[in-house]
């Protein structure tokens, strides 16, 4: 389905309506690695969705793609204080219920950011090391339970949008993930 672009008319005919509406806000990253912080009654929800977190992924969701090295490097982002960038999820809470007593299908997909949480799952589970070679080179489990709070406490950028539209979902989807241009290796900065 394609949306049809609609002008918001007014004083900015030329402005289309905003397709992308949600809460703007940012979590922890406790919330998205920490077993325990996920467990929220989910036989609301359909459990044959694959999972990336606390999150469902949507059947066009492409499979985790990301190699180690990409994985390591974005933990070490988090652990330098690089913006992680925002999440873009779906929160159908105060959609309407399917007859089945469940959430709507679209409840808690990740639009964007699936290979972010993937990282962040993969460093918690010790799969990774970050900073190796350096006096910092570390896995998970080499942590104290300071350093694992301080971690837990970096904040992600996250969106929330409300909808019980896959399309819609589709549209965003497409929209975020094959707009831009991929970088080659000649345009690193440091290579320059």
């Amino acid at each position: 389905m394609t949306f049809t672009i609609r002008s918001r008319g007014g004083n900015h005919p030329h402005f289309p309506v905003r397709l992308l509406h949600g809460n703007q806000s940012s979590t922890d990253l406790e919330a998205i690695i920490e077993p325990a912080a996920n467990r929220d009654g989910d036989h609301f929800w359909d459990q044959s969705q694959a999972r990336a977190g606390p999150w469902f992924l949507p059947p066009f969701q492409r499979p985790a793609v990301w190699t180690d090295l990409q994985k390591e490097r974005f933990v070490e982002s988090a652990l330098l204080g690089i913006s992680l960038g925002s999440l873009v999820v779906v929160d159908a809470l105060h959609c309407p219920m399917p007859s089945n007593d469940r959430f709507a299908a679209t409840d808690r997909w990740l639009l964007d950011g699936q290979q972010r949480v993937s990282a962040l799952l993969a460093y918690r589970a010790d799969e990774i090391s970050v900073f190796r070679g350096t006096e910092c080179e570390h896995r998970w489990s080499d942590l104290g339970e300071i350093e694992r709070r301080k971690f837990w406490y970096i904040q992600i950028g996250i969106v929330k949008i409300e909808t019980d539209d896959p399309d819609y979902c589709r549209e965003i989807y497409d929209r975020l993930n094959f707009g831009g241009t991929p970088h080659t290796v000649g345009q690193r900065a440091l290579t320059r």
